[in-house]
Order: structure tokens, then sequence, then C-alpha cells
């Protein structure tokens, strides 16, 4: 039984470490700090996978969590924007792209 109860104060301690750094996200997300943002957002996601998948649906349900996937998808829509933005930079100043607009 004690290994049990273990086990639960666990999960709760992981679930207000969880709860904990999305409140420190949403706070950055007010401040419109991109660094900082990210840096929340990748230690919630890092931590999220130590949950069990009942306690990680019980999560999603959890109104803390409510703005999670459209926060996860914006910011994901970012890291793709940014990727394309870079790429096409690149491939603009790359010499074989002016040699090539110059013939």
């Amino acid at each position: 039984m004690a290994g049990m109860e273990v086990k639960e104060k666990e999960e709760q301690l992981l679930l207000d470490t969880l709860i904990g750094l999305w409140s420190q996200y949403l706070q950055a997300s007010e401040l419109k700090d991109a660094s900082v943002k990210d840096h929340w957002l990748w230690l919630l996601l890092y931590n999220l996978q130590f949950l069990d998948d009942k306690n990680l649906q019980d999560a999603w349900l959890n109104s803390h969590f409510n703005l999670m996937p459209e926060e996860l998808c914006s910011y994901l829509l970012e890291q793709v924007y940014q990727i394309i933005s870079e790429a096409k930079r690149s491939q603009e100043s790359s010499p074989t792209h002016e040699s090539g607009a110059a013939g």
C-alpha cells in the first residue's frame, strides 16, 4: 500500500510541476518574449513524457491545460514558417541562385 501512495504522490508532484511550467509559459506569452516562451514550452514538453497515459489524459481534460493544443499548434506553425523563411533566404543568397539569375 505504501508503494501505491508514493506513486500517487510522485504523479501529483509531476502534475503540479506541469501546471507550474504551463503557468510560466502563459506568463511569458503575455510578455511576448519568444526565447522565454520557448524555454518554458521545452521544459513542459520534456516533463510531459513522464506522465503515464491515464494521468496524461486527465491532464488534457484539466482546465489548466485547455489552451495547450492551440498553443502547441501555433508554436509548431511558427517553427515551420521560420524554417521555410530561412531556407528561402539561404537559397536567394546562394552563389548558384545568383549566377542562374544573371544568366
